[in-house]
């Protein structure tokens, strides 16, 4: 088994179904409610071995797992990163490559092929795209200095080096990656199915018993378990655990 403890990785994170959604919403869920507001926490436990009710989460299923390695990376930090990734999605986990004309994007490409051949890990090509064309870098510019609260003057390398974090042709794409990588990257896309119109609100359970509607609610039965008030014609759910009111509304 794998210390996932020690990894600080970067995945992309591609729902096939709508189950795939519903799994990434509970994952989003469970990052954001363990930090401050604005920010997301997930660890790689929580994909490897969650625990409690979010066992169901383990590898996160029906989505598809793509390691985005950083920028300059070397190949045993990047290994260690694939390995988990295999053992935690097998079967479902990419590679992405991101080329940007950087000076060492050779020396990126190589290390992501050898780590790709090492694991069988199909590689991806991603664009890591911020803007639709090329002349909103000053946009993508100012939305980095206001992200780490700093004048655009003194961010320095936070930076992008470039303004190729744009849509590109295809013509373009073609001449950076290979063919193999851009069938890769389209086959992971015709993998989802999922559309939001597929979504539907779903009545919570917990509100309207077994055997019972919203309408009879209105009604006041057991204090111990549920009970419901009503204000302009509407009905809110209400809660008894252990004689303590839990939701509905205020006293």
């Amino acid at each position: 088994m794998l210390d996932s403890t020690q990894l600080n990785l970067k995945s992309l994170l591609q729902h096939n179904h709508r189950n795939g959604y519903g799994n990434i919403c509970e994952l989003i869920t469970v990052g954001r409610t363990r930090i401050e507001k604005g920010n997301y926490l997930i660890k790689p436990e929580d994909l490897a071995h969650p625990k409690g009710d979010m066992k169901h989460l383990k590898g996160v299923p029906d989505c598809e797992l793509i390691l985005v390695p950083e920028y300059g990376s070397d190949i045993d930090t990047l290994s260690q990163q694939a390995a988990w990734l295999v053992h935690t999605a097998p079967g479902r986990a990419r590679i992405s490559l991101s080329l940007h004309n950087r000076s060492n994007d050779d020396r990126h490409t190589e290390i992501v092929q050898t780590v790709a051949d090492i694991y069988g890990l199909p590689i991806v090509a991603t664009g890591d795209v911020c803007m639709h064309v090329r002349s909103y870098k000053p946009v993508q510019d100012t939305m980095t200095a206001i992200r780490h609260g700093l004048p655009i003057a003194e961010c320095g390398y936070r930076l992008a080096s470039n303004a190729e974090q744009h849509l590109r042709s295809r013509l373009r794409l073609g001449n950076l990656y290979s063919r193999e990588a851009l069938n890769e990257t389209v086959r992971v896309a015709q993998r989802c199915t999922f559309s939001l119109d597929e979504l539907r609100y779903k009545y919570p359970e917990e509100f309207v018993p077994k055997g019972e509607t919203v309408t009879n609610r209105g009604q006041v039965s057991d204090p111990d378990k549920h009970s419901v008030c009503s204000q302009a014609g509407n009905f809110f759910p209400v809660t008894w655990r252990a004689g303590v009111k839990v939701g509905g509304l205020p006293d």
